[in-house]
């Protein structure tokens, strides 16, 4: 069956040396035994007995993780209540996946699954399976929750990896990564340091064999989470996207930061499972653990804006709003009037900045005037440097450069206030508002310029993380990417068509690359590109227990 499955396939033979433990390199089929592991079909730990007979459910089992499925099968065991429970769960996960493809496997494989196959099954799982390569092929699953519904979505036959990599760890600086790559170098282990948009990612590698590439994985410290993952490949047209869905009452997002979690970056599974969510995703843009473009929490602001960039607002009465994210804020005190320069961090000379909750209880401020703003009125002043904590019911301002003098003319209990104007007044009645961009979609018709992103973002295929609107429901969206074998992810322009044929009217797109993670009711939903979870300063929270404010 393994030798039906690689031929029907097309999969490349393994030349190398390496042999499955259970087979013996002169058994008639084993280098097509030998491929199925080297691509990672079969995975180290595998028994695999060539010579005994296997039933439709093997056989077709085998088929989909030949086809990069295996990832669908996990979360179709994971989720689904409706398995089979005469097969065992990881097989019959691949049977419900089959009945509901648009290329359905052969009927004796889905409603006789417990049968041995014979050669004539063998002949109609084989055209099966170029029949898959030949199609378009789609999958589609709706998995119910409390709050909100998970949508997974695949479609088509993947192409096998060139090769195999170890992805080690994730650091928000280059020199931390660099230590690591010498450390790794020094222990014998071939290091390349990675440079994503806002970390660098240090992995071993590239290996030809995924056994190859586990033992690698295996021999590194715990401390480093090793992870193995694909590394190059030829084009395919595998795509697979899963959602949140669910009306805004019910989903309630919030933006989380990592701060309130007393951490400057964490994953997202800590932030969404931290707060009580029953799911979880990335947002925005950032630079190490700085938000990058108007972020409000609450009604409080976390970071300013980038330029007229699109943004989602949404209110806990349920209202959702796609625009222009720009805004301006400035302090009212006494008769003076102050711009914000700085949100959350080090203010510019001769201007004014603020420190507020949702970026923590603490700020390290150098130079200048500190003046705490409470319930409307200044509380407290002070010119000493340091560690000062950020009033959970106003916030820190900070005042350099003449100003300060005129600042201190003013006695304790002035009253003084936090005023925001954003570009677009609809934006004013919202509770929270992520601003990312491109606009993707706008009132059903594909919205037209790239803000500002550079072709290598817009025009070439990557992970995307998406949100979007139907008129009833929010759609919080992942697709995956840089897989040849899972998913290739998609431009900007294919983006606004996925949204488009998913039934949305406004969507926006978020940060993507190896940032594009969900999580929902414990559970990574897709595979990040760098192969493990990256560290965000803040994620959107779905369906959360927590009280707000």
């Amino acid at each position: 069956m393994v030798q039906i499955v690689v031929d029907a396939l097309g999969l490349p033979l393994w030349g190398g040396k390496e042999r499955f433990a259970d087979v013996p390199s002169t058994h008639p089929r084993a280098k097509a035994i030998e491929t199925a592991s080297a691509l990672g079909i079969l995975l180290p730990g595998d028994r695999f007995h060539p010579d005994i007979e296997a039933t439709r459910a093997e056989a077709l089992g085998f088929a989909f993780l030949a086809m990069g499925w295996r990832r669908e099968g996990e979360l179709v065991r994971t989720f689904a209540t409706d398995l089979d429970a005469e097969l065992p769960p990881h097989f019959a996960a691949f049977v419900k996946i089959g009945r509901s493809m648009t290329v359905p496997p052969p009927e004796e494989f889905l409603s006789e699954a417990k049968k041995n196959c014979t050669p004539g099954d063998a002949d109609l799982l084989a055209a099966w399976l170029r029949e898959c390569k030949r199609r378009r092929v789609v999958w589609q699953e709706t998995f119910p929750g409390e709050t909100g519904d998970l949508v997974v979505h695949r479609e088509n036959v993947g192409s096998p990896p060139g090769a195999w990599a170890v992805a080690v760890e994730e650091f928000p600086e280059k020199g931390p990564a660099e230590a690591c790559a010498r450390e790794l170098r020094s222990a014998g282990h071939t290091a390349l340091i990675v440079e994503n948009a806002s970390s660098w990612s240090v992995r071993t590698g590239p290996y030809t064999h995924y056994l190859q590439a586990w033992k690698a994985a295996v021999s590194l410290p715990k401390r480093f989470n090793p992870t193995v993952i694909p590394h190059g490949g030829s084009a395919s047209n595998a795509l697979f996207w899963a959602a949140i869905v669910g009306s805004p009452e019910r989903l309630a997002p919030r933006i989380v930061p990592a701060p309130l979690l007393g951490a400057k970056r964490l994953p997202l599974s800590r932030l969404a499972d931290g707060f009580g969510g029953e799911g979880g995703i990335n947002g925005g843009y950032f630079d190490g653990s700085v938000p990058i473009g108007s972020l409000l929490v609450e009604g409080v602001p976390v970071a300013l804006a980038h330029g007229n960039r699109s943004a989602v607002g949404w209110n806990r009465s349920g209202d959702v709003h796609f625009g222009n994210g720009a805004y301006r804020a400035w302090v009212l005190a006494g008769a003076q009037s102050l711009p914000v320069s700085k949100l959350n961090g080090e203010v510019p000379p001769e201007s004014a900045g603020l420190f507020t909750a949702p970026s923590g209880a603490f700020a390290n401020v150098g130079d200048g005037l500190k003046i705490h703003i409470r319930n409307g009125v200044m509380t407290w002043r002070s010119f000493a440097q340091g560690i000062h904590p950020v009033p959970g019911d106003g916030f820190l301002l900070v005042v350099r450069g003449a100003l300060q003098k005129r600042m201190m003319e003013f006695p304790l209990q002035t009253p003084a206030e936090l005023q925001i104007t954003w570009q677009d007044g609809t934006m004013e009645r919202m509770d929270f508002v992520l601003q990312a961009g491109p606009l993707l979609l706008l009132e059903g018709q594909p919205a037209l310029g790239n803000e500002g992103l550079p072709p290598s973002l817009t025009a070439l295929r990557h992970p995307r993380t998406l949100v979007g609107y139907d008129g009833k429901h929010m759609w919080w969206m992942v697709v995956d990417g840089r897989n040849s074998w899972r998913s290739t992810g998609v431009t900007l322009e294919e983006a606004k068509r996925l949204a488009a044929a998913a039934g949305l009217t406004h969507a926006l797109n978020l940060d993507g690359g190896g940032s594009s993670t969900l999580w929902w009711r414990g559970k990574l939903i897709n595979t990040p590109s760098d192969g493990q979870e990256r560290s965000l300063p803040y994620a959107v929270v779905l369906g959360s227990n927590m009280p707000y404010r």
